[in-house]
């Protein structure tokens, strides 16, 4: 009976650990394709509103990668890439957020046409970045919720990660103060399997399930 115990204490302390984000990196790596990078990424984050953005209005190329190796396969011509989001002080991301990336043309990498105006929407679901002075790396995971880019040859799956590379200078490593960068980063979109938290429940749920079965099998 006390093995049953602590392991209902340490499965009730997964799970609140589970539901509360932390300020530590998400550790994602860009090497599931689709991989579409946005070269000149804005981002602004307002400590008293909470509000945080990352936008390329630059209409510029987007470069897409469909097989994981070097080089890009297709082009976004005239893309466009707008996230917002709402991070406390403490870094936590607050439900709401979401991005767009748009275009005017989806391209083959010899400049033919494929499509026009593609697109892909997706709503924010976990936020994480290194938490000290100098980190530039901030990470999102996402689920895909539209866009001609999920069909193919794009086919973009239904969950994604996204890494904003920003300069150095314009994050301290904390969200209790505002800053903003102007052009100079960039924003890797690509497709993930990314672990939810209905996941890590689901882990719990069993450890609790297979001491419950331990319990009445010691009991017979």
């Amino acid at each position: 009976m006390r093995n049953v115990a602590k392991i209902l204490v340490i499965a009730a302390g997964l799970l609140a650990a589970g539901s509360v984000a932390q300020a530590a990196p998400l550790g994602l790596v860009n090497n599931t394709p689709p991989d579409i990078k946005a070269p000149l990424v804005n981002v602004v984050y307002n400590a008293t509103t909470k509000a945080f953005t990352a936008n390329d209005t630059s209409a510029s190329l987007f470069s897409v990668d469909t097989n994981g190796v070097a080089g890009a396969e297709y082009f976004v011509a005239g893309g466009t890439l707008s996230l917002t989001a709402t991070i406390d002080n403490s870094g936590v991301l607050q439900p709401g957020g979401t991005f767009t990336l748009a275009g005017g043309s989806l391209l083959t990498s010899s400049f033919a046409l494929v499509s026009a105006a593609p697109t892909l929407t997706g709503s924010l679901t976990n936020f994480g970045f290194p938490n000290v002075p100098g980190g530039n790396i901030l990470e999102f995971t996402f689920n895909t919720t539209g866009g001609n880019l999920q069909s193919a040859p794009i086919s973009f799956p239904g969950k994604g990660g996204i890494i904003l590379a920003i300069p150095s200078a314009g994050f301290n490593g904390t969200f209790t103060s505002s800053f903003a960068t102007t052009g100079a980063g960039t924003a890797d979109i690509f497709g993930a399997p990314v672990p939810t938290p209905a996941a890590a429940t689901g882990g719990v749920v069993g450890l609790v399930g297979l001491a419950l079965r331990r319990r009445r099998g010691t009991s017979v």
